[in-house]
């Protein structure tokens, strides 16, 4: 859609980019992260906030909480990336597969379609968490019947990808991989001063808008993984305190080889 990097100065290039958009869920399993948080859900102000700073994400993995409880979150961030122009290359969601939603799997189409306007072969999927803690919270509440029915219903889907035990947020050598930043332009490889960021592997934001890891709880967010908050911060600014700077080819080294 777009050629020129002028178009995109002051905008960064994210490998990955995992949003935590909600705490909410109708399951509470005594082993997730998020049983003591409030239901917090990812404000538009977060959104707008995120996307403003971005313009090219390889993957995209939207996990919660339950996304498909938080429907106007999913199509407000799609919205976003529409409205912004952003490049996107894949998208990856995270449910628990109990609560069946068509207009989930619509909101699905809108982003594929716009990822195939974009010229860009659309790359778009959920995955269902299911483990034995899900099963045991769901025959506790006395739905599991009615869930088995709803994920089989998902499975028909052409969006649906795999089951898995936790968020696959990506990366496989560690849960906080180090980051790493680099910058090009189209006149000269490597270009500190003129050249966009690019950040990798790994940037999430929980539902509060701070910058953070993707596996801690919200607690340990608040406290301990909290590298700043996307309403008053540059994600390049933030990634730049804890990353190293080095040339492009090293950084495709460095990012690329912990994508799963």
């Amino acid at each position: 859609m777009y050629n020129d990097v002028g178009d995109f100065m002051n905008r960064i290039h994210i490998q990955n980019l995992a949003l935590e958009i909600t705490s909410k869920c109708n399951l509470e399993c005594r082993k997730c992260i998020n049983k003591k948080t409030n239901n917090i859900i990812m404000s538009n102000e977060i959104i707008e906030a995120t996307f403003n700073q971005i313009y090219r994400i390889n993957a995209l993995h939207i996990y919660g909480g339950e996304p498909t409880l938080t429907l106007d979150t999913i199509l407000n961030i799609f919205k976003t990336i529409v409205y912004n122009h952003i490049i996107l290359e894949q998208v990856v969601v995270s449910i628990n597969g109990s609560n069946y939603s068509y207009d989930f799997l619509r909101m699905l189409d809108y982003i594929s379609l716009y990822m195939q306007c974009s010229n860009i072969k659309p790359d778009v999927k959920f995955n269902i968490l299911r483990d034995r803690h899900h099963k045991k919270t769901m025959l506790e509440l006395g739905i599991y019947k009615e869930a088995l029915e709803n994920i089989k219903k998902y499975m028909q889907s052409n969006y649906f990808n795999q089951f898995e035990k936790e968020p696959s947020i990506i990366t496989k050598s560690s849960i906080y991989p180090d980051l790493y930043v680099t910058y090009m332009n189209k006149y000269k490889l490597y270009d500190q001063k003129n050249g966009i960021c690019s950040i990798g592997p790994l940037i999430t934001i929980n539902p509060n808008g701070i910058i953070t890891e993707a596996y801690p709880s919200i607690e340990e967010q608040e406290i301990l993984y909290n590298y700043g908050n996307i309403l008053f911060d540059s994600i390049e600014d933030v990634a730049l305190k804890r990353a190293k700077i080095i040339k492009p080819i090293s950084w495709y080294f460095e990012t690329y080889k912990t994508i799963r």
